[in-house]
């Protein structure tokens, strides 16, 4: 057997012999991907490794992001009063008793979860509790999906490869009632819509800010057989406020000291420095009130691609101004991502729930997935972060193209302006104009790269956007201004809708035009024609199968055609994740097909992953294999194994690595060898740190941090009622809070301080104080939170004071007259307890701040009662429809120091009438 075939049947081996660790891969086939695995958690102790972070979608609406999951081989675990929460059912977890308490939709629906006997007792039904598929931590109880939905009145669906868990409701739930009566848009938890209803805080610019800092260092050593080399290097990335600004800084420092048998050592060094300053303001503030900008920055900048004209180009130096919405695609067809990735990261983008690329840590520090492709409808993108030690970060972006995103009368703008990597200037002025809500105009000015044979290029573009029926249709004209001769391009594009996707089509036709994207040549390109088709399959329930097919025929003047082809896919079956891609290419009447795949599965402990890249067309082969194995140890310790061969090249090697988390840093060593006798050995060191405001600190943590925000909460018992912390008021430990709806995994401490790091830039983000993490039932906030929009390197100040509620009862009674003890006796009047009475508790302003009705005995309680004056009076309308005497309200003062207010009795007497 041929070593392409052995390999081929070794892989496949693995997908059919050993359950599912969705790892993915590199989306391009002509790269190869060594991302860290992940494996299975332990009992009662969550290794990092196996963290998931789960969407959660009930009636295909997302009610909460990022909620904490762990893999357990080839089984999820959720936890279980967090999910309770979500799904609003009444179902409270203690860990430390290890115990669940609560109901299911009605109170006679009990459920009682007792581990230490190792029993669920459901509507009293007693059932044995599987110890293996129960995981107690210290934030909460995690229990496998599968369990859990025996249990509770719901389907649960998760989705490994979506980071998404589906839930299907076998009876209605209290959340989809809200859901009816609430605008699905605003669901807590969706990061890209409106937040909650709450008060807005601003996060002042500063003249100088502490900055948030990611910093990289590492060591290598390089051995072959005829030359040695050392390298040691660093990596510096900051974020913060400079000069009333936003400022991000990039500092990369690197000395190589090399020998061989020939030559002595030699030390050579390298250094690079990037820096931008700018703003981004949702309001359209950035540079005041003069000129409408939501964002402009100076210095190094990416330049966005202009279609049918230049791609999106790497940073560099210039600047770029927009008034366009911050949630906004780079262009109307496409989208560009750019951010900071840390030495040993490496970042997956999935669109709609396919992966569509793969980036490792570059020597500059950042990553740039260029002009993604935008269809009609929805575009959810997600980039998955990975760390060397098994962390996980998740960034979520989300564009519409239903409708035209200007409104009728606006202008949208952007210019910039920067010259790239290879010196080459570029420049921009692109604008957009809504006629109606179906028509928008849009053009502008383009500075260009030059062809061959011309110096300058100089470009206009304008055309026509029409939406309709499901259907968006556009038409543009580009002219090349300074060409000699001329040179335009017309451009048509139709974008639709269909039951399980989206369609794509477009044709440009070329009179002497050329570009970047079109370059000059002894037999350009006349006319060009695209089709894609983005389609999830529903080949199964649980995990419909993402498509992607695309095609592209260039027509050149001499005759000939250029045809590209590709599509890609990603299934699981039978526990296995499989990745395939086919791409198909015929240029200058060469032919090539070249293909990609990978299986990947999970064992508890240890997660097995092949790769391989192979081609079938001009001849069939292997052209590179990969077997990985990661095992995951006690105290954070990941053990990575790894093969690689190159089968033309008939290299083999072999690496392992040992990473451990610290907490506030990570380490990470390894050694590889080549049968080309090349041997490498390193040690890399990273860390975070921000400053804390609240807690007048550093924080320091092993994922990245610089390119989100924070904010710092302090939770305190407010004596005297005035907001602020002072004299007197006492911290509160181990208060927890909701982020966008879903638990935040911090506490406060003893000073009750928190510091919720990683918060996603520029977007509404609303901070709640969890009540039920309040050790009294007595207390309760002042304020139920804020609303702010973080930024990179800064840090939002949230003060939670909480009052001392009191309770506030009574008696409400009804006067009746006695019967008569004899003819001359004048009976006193009885009073008797009277139910179904509204009472009312007033406020200052006369309105009412709550409101309880009697109970049988005419007893009536308020709860939670705030510090302040009221006024408790009996509803106006039960006077006046039950023909009662005026009621005189009763004054209530509740004081800073709680307490129980009682004994306010009512007295009702029917009104005498008049004859």
């Amino acid at each position: 057997m041929s070593p392409a075939r052995a390999a081929l049947v070794l892989i496949l081996a693995l997908g059919a012999a050993v359950p599912v660790v969705p790892r993915a891969w590199s989306a391009s086939i002509h790269q190869l991907a060594d991302p860290p695995g992940k494996g299975a958690v332990p009992a009662d102790d969550a290794e990092p490794g196996n963290l998931l972070l789960l969407d959660v979608a009930v009636d295909r609406t997302v009610v909460a992001s990022a909620m904490t999951a762990y893999q357990v081989g080839s089984g999820v675990f959720v936890p279980m009063g967090e999910l309770a929460r979500v799904l609003t059912l009444s179902v409270r977890t203690d860990p430390a008793r290890r115990r669940a308490t609560g109901f299911l939709l009605r109170e006679d629906r009990g459920f009682n979860l007792d581990l230490q006997a190792g029993r669920v007792v459901i509507s009293g039904r007693v059932e044995r509790v599987d110890p293996s598929a129960v995981r107690v931590l210290e934030d909460d109880i995690y229990v496998d999906t599968t369990l859990l939905e025996n249990w509770w009145p719901v389907r649960l669906r998760p989705d490994r490869s979506r980071l998404l868990l589906t839930v299907q409701p076998r009876e209605l739930l209290p959340l989809q009632l809200r859901i009816i009566r609430e605008n699905a848009a605003s669901m807590i938890g969706r990061n890209d819509t409106k937040a909650l209803d709450l008060p807005r805080q601003d996060i002042p610019y500063r003249i100088f800010g502490r900055p948030f800092v990611d910093q990289t260092l590492s060591v290598n050593a390089t051995r072959s057989r005829t030359d040695r080399s050392r390298l040691a290097a660093s990596t510096t990335y900051l974020t913060g406020d400079l000069l009333g600004l936003e400022a991000s800084a990039y500092l990369g420092a690197s000395a190589t000291a090399a020998a061989s048998r020939t030559t002595p050592s030699r030390t050579t060094t390298t250094s690079q420095l990037r820096m931008t300053l700018g703003r981004n303001d949702p309001q359209g503030q950035a540079l005041g009130k003069a000129l409408p900008a939501t964002s402009f920055s100076v210095g190094n900048v990416l330049m966005p691609g202009v279609p049918h004209v230049f791609r999106s180009s790497a940073a560099g130096p210039g600047f770029t101004l927009s008034n366009a919405p911050l949630s906004r695609a780079t262009n109307f067809s496409s989208t560009s991502f750019q951010g900071s990735l840390p030495p040993g990261w490496d970042v997956e983008l999935y669109a709609n729930d396919a992966l569509v690329g793969y980036q490792q840590s570059r020597a500059d520090g950042t990553y740039t997935f260029a002009d993604q492709p935008l269809i009609f409808g929805e575009n959810r993108f997600r980039l998955v972060f990975h760390g060397p030690q098994g962390q996980t970060r998740v960034e979520t972006r989300t564009f519409n193209l239903d409708a035209s995103s200007v409104r009728p009368g606006e202008l949208l703008y952007t210019a910039g302006a920067h010259r790239d990597q290879a010196g080459v200037n570029r420049g921009l002025l692109q604008m957009e104009y809504g006629l109606d809500n179906r028509y928008a105009l849009y053009g502008g000015m383009v500075v260009a790269p030059p062809q061959p044979g011309v110096q300058g290029r100089n470009l206009v573009s304008g055309g026509l956007r029409a939406f309709m029926d499901g259907w968006m249709m556009n038409s543009e004209v580009v002219h090349c201004l300074s060409c000699v001769g001329g040179g335009s391009l017309y451009a048509l594009g139709v974008n639709s809708r269909f039951e399980y996707g989206s369609l794509t089509a477009s044709h440009a036709v070329l009179d002497r035009f050329t570009s970047e994207l079109y370059p000059a040549g002894p037999d350009p390109v006349r006319s060009s024609s695209k089709g894609r088709i983005d389609a999830a399959l529903p080949v199964d329930e649980s995990m419909p199968l993402p498509l992607t097919a695309q095609i592209q025929v260039d027509n050149r003047r001499s005759g000939a055609s250029d045809v590209l082809m590709s599509a890609r896919t990603t299934h699981a079956w039978n526990g296995s994740v499989f990745t395939h891609e086919l791409a198909a290419q015929q240029v200058s009447g060469q032919k090539s097909v070249l293909g990609g795949m990978q299986v990947s599965r999970s064992l508890p402990g240890l997660s097995i992953r092949g790769q391989m890249l192979y081609r079938i067309e001009p001849e069939m082969r292997v052209d590179t294999g990969l077997l990985s194995a990661d095992w995951n140890l006690s105290n954070g310790q990941l053990l990575n194994f790894s093969a690689t061969h190159a089968f033309q090249a008939r290299d083999t090697s072999l690496a392992v690595t040992l990473n451990r988390n610290f907490g506030g840093y990570s380490l990470r060593a390894g050694v590889a060898r080549s049968t080309t006798g090349i041997t490498t050995a390193g040690v890399q060191l990273f860390t975070s740190a921000g400053y804390d405001p609240g807690a007048q600190r550093w924080m320091f943590g092993s994922l990245p941090s610089a390119s989100s925000g924070a904010a710092s909460a302090r939770v305190f018992l407010d004596r005297n009622g005035n907001g602020l912390f002072d004299e007197g008021d006492e911290p509160i430990p181990g208060a927890s809070f909701f982020v966008n709806g879903t638990t935040a995994p911090v506490k406060t401490d003893a000073k009750g301080q928190a510091f919720i790091p990683r918060l996603s830039p520029y977007r509404n983000t609303s901070v709640t104080l969890n009540t039920s993490s309040l050790e009294d039932s007595q207390w309760s906030p002042a304020v139920a939170g804020s609303t702010f929009q973080p930024r990179p390197g800064s840090v939002a100040t949230l003060l939670f004071p909480v009052l001392v509620t009191v309770e506030v009862d009574g008696f409400v009674y009804l006067e009746v007259a006695a019967p008569a003890a004899g003819a001359q006796a004048k009976a006193a009047p009885e009073r008797r307890g009277v139910s179904n009475v509204q009472l009312e508790l007033r406020g200052k302003d006369g309105k009412a701040v709550a409101r309880v009705r009697s109970t049988a005995d005419g007893y009536f309680i308020f709860t939670g009662v705030k510090p302040g004056s009221y006024l408790l009076t009996v509803a106006d309308d039960q006077v006046k429809r039950l023909a009662l005497e005026p009621v005189k309200p009763l004054k209530v003062e509740v004081g800073a120091d709680g307490g129980v207010a009682n004994g306010f009795d009512f007295v009702l007497r029917k009104a005498r009438s008049r004859s």
